[in-house]
């Protein structure tokens, strides 16, 4: 009987002993089961955010080409349908491939929105994932892009208008002030006062008169001139300090055919200009002489350009300035650029009329007092916007101002 006893007491305890092995064998499958499914969820969650950065790698790209003047083609830039490589560094500080990004346009293309152009890309991220698929994520935005040439004056800097002033076009500035004017006098602006921060002097108590609206708008991003569009292989250069007379100058074989001249300091220039489109880059000022560009009638505003093909583009990492030696009467037929301000050197109203067929943009000293637009020494001034600039801008090289608008990503990991 004790015999009986004992063997059972043994068998319960082997069963025991079983039941916690096979107990702690389910726990340890368990959590083997769990890590392996988290191992997995987090390998496709940094893939799918290793897609999402490469994608938002493409935005960046996008923009960039814009600002840069999308290679001449501007709104109509096609994007990059083919696989780019987007670079990253591993903890070991190693550059390795992180993913791809392709940029396609919507087919509907570039929409145009008052001077703005809205353009739909489709931008798709792709990562490989260490398990399983790659990942793909896809950002549907819409990027805002705008000439700066698409205005008569346009600056993210102080603009002040001197009172009497005549400006047919549109003005757009970070913060615009308004000189008091005469009722004989006043000052008239056909187009529309857009401001980013303020405005003041606007209305009958100042003599200002504004054609279209005062709005006020959001901040965009400023193109600063990028002079290594201007000096590639085969650019004709110039000397600093040197003057260019732009009516020996055959645009259309200038550069080999580019139509580029590049400054490597101060230019003077003058001169009128014929045959077609023609950029001219500084890397100083530019010092306008005598009246420069295309021929117009200036009896009435609007001004009529002789051939609305001849454009000529003023680029300039400081500042276009016209000089002292300048006559009492000067026509400028141009877009002018320029970082620092555009500016006429002279007593305050010791000349005549200055005439202005074109647009001028400014970079400035964003946030300093200092008006970068400055034209005292003419008594009488008259700026008309060239529409050309909008509709058939021909000048090499062109800046743009581009903005991401909308953001959407198309669903989650795809």
């Amino acid at each position: 009987m004790k015999k009986k006893i004992k063997n059972k007491r043994k068998g319960i305890a082997l069963l025991g002993v079983l039941i916690v092995v096979i107990f702690l064998g389910m726990l340890m499958a368990t959590a083997f089961l769990s890590a392996s499914t988290y191992r997995t969820s987090t390998l496709v969650k940094s893939g799918s955010d290793r897609a999402l950065y490469c994608a938002q790698a493409g935005v960046e790209e996008a923009l960039r080409v814009l600002r840069n003047g999308a290679g001449g083609l501007g709104v109509n830039w096609a994007g990059v349908p083919n696989p780019t490589d987007v670079f990253g560094t591993d903890p070991a500080g190693n550059t390795i491939t992180v993913g791809q990004y392709t940029i396609v346009p919507d087919p509907i293309g570039p929409v145009p929105d008052g001077v703005w152009f809205n353009i739909p890309y489709q931008i798709t991220g792709q990562a490989e994932s260490l398990d399983g698929p790659d990942t793909v994520r896809r950002l549907d935005v819409v990027l805002r892009a705008m000439n700066p040439s698409s205005n008569m004056f346009t600056s993210s800097s102080v603009v002040r208008v001197r009172g009497g002033r005549t400006i047919n076009g549109n003005v757009l500035g970070d913060r615009i002030f308004f000189d008091q004017a005469s009722s004989a006098n006043p000052t008239q602006v056909s187009g529309s006062v857009n401001f980013i921060t303020s405005v003041d002097g606007v209305g009958p108590e100042s003599n200002v008169q504004v054609g279209g609206q005062v709005n006020q708008v959001s901040n965009v991003v400023f193109p600063v001139i990028n002079m290594s569009n201007f000096t590639g292989e085969g650019i004709l250069r110039i000397p600093d300090g040197e003057t260019l007379d732009l009516s020996a100058i055959n645009p259309l074989t200038v550069s080999g055919g580019r139509g580029i001249i590049f400054a490597e300091g101060v230019l003077r220039v003058k001169g009128i200009l014929s045959g077609g489109p023609l950029a001219i880059a500084a890397a100083g000022n530019i010092l306008i002489t005598d009246s420069v560009g295309g021929t117009f009638d200036t009896s009435a505003i609007p001004f009529t350009p002789d051939d609305p093909n001849v454009q000529l583009g003023l680029f300039s990492q400081g500042s276009v300035i016209i000089d002292s030696t300048a006559p009492q009467n000067l026509n400028i037929n141009a877009f002018i650029m320029a970082n620092q301000s555009f500016e006429t050197n002279g007593a305050p109203n010791s000349k005549t009329q200055l005439n202005i067929l074109g647009s001028v943009c400014v970079y400035g000293n964003n946030g300093g007092d200092a008006s970068v637009f400055e034209t005292g020494a003419y008594t009488n001034a008259a700026f008309d916007y060239n529409t050309n600039f909008q509709n058939n801008n021909r000048i090499p090289q062109m800046f743009y101002f581009a903005n991401l608008l909308e953001l959407a990503i198309t669903g989650d990991p795809v």
